[in-house]
């Protein structure tokens, strides 16, 4: 079970398996509440080996690729995206950021993912759930989790903290779906759960 327990500002996560988001309204499967309540807690790094992976960004610094963006939903989204060309309400994207780490192996000058640094949620409300909060807002939750404290959420207003980087993806629901061909590719199969793909691999 992949379960992120968000600060009372943003809310609770369960991502469990085979739970898949709904595309109307109704009550979501991810349960999203004002308060903090009492769950497992095991950060937003869990869902590394639970969740879907979607898509990844390599950013450039001044010397070569400086971090690895890293994007997983839960299972069920990537299904419910390619029925709709929309994000179901409940759809919950967790973007982990690492630092690059390089060194020259034998196919050359390598980057790979090194140190964490933070994780950036989105949580799709399509039901305008907690009006007047200013980190629900533009149909989405936001939230931004340190690697030093994953536990509290530090994003305090979307448009001071958000905006700045989401404003150019306006047009595909603040989201950068370009960069993730699983949504669009409709004859390929559901990508595998990091944990799935693992227990394959040492079946072989």
């Amino acid at each position: 079970m992949a379960r992120i327990r968000l600060d009372r500002r943003i809310g609770v996560v369960d991502g469990r398996r085979g739970h898949r988001p709904r595309r109307r309204a109704g009550r979501p499967i991810l349960p999203l509440c004002r308060r903090q309540r009492r769950h497992h807690h095991a950060g937003p790094r869990t869902v590394r080996g639970e969740w879907d992976f979607l898509g990844a960004w390599a950013v450039q610094g001044e010397d070569g690729v400086a971090e690895f963006h890293t994007v997983y939903t839960q299972p069920g989204s990537i299904d419910a995206y390619r029925e709709t060309g929309e994000f179901a309400d409940g759809t919950v994207l967790v973007k982990e950021v690492r630092k690059a780490a390089r060194g020259a192996l034998t196919t050359g000058d390598v980057a790979w993912s090194g140190e964490e640094v933070l994780w950036f949620v989105m949580i799709k409300d399509q039901r305008d759930r907690f009006p007047g909060n200013s980190i629900w807002a533009k149909d989405w939750g936001w939230a931004l989790f340190l690697a030093e404290d994953p536990a509290t959420n530090t994003a305090t207003d979307v448009e001071a903290d958000c905006m700045a980087c989401h404003e150019p993806a306006r047009q595909t629901d603040w989201v950068y779906t370009q960069g993730y061909p699983a949504l669009h590719d409709t004859t390929g199969p559901r990508p595998k759960r990091a944990a799935e793909a693992n227990q394959a691999g040492r079946m072989r």
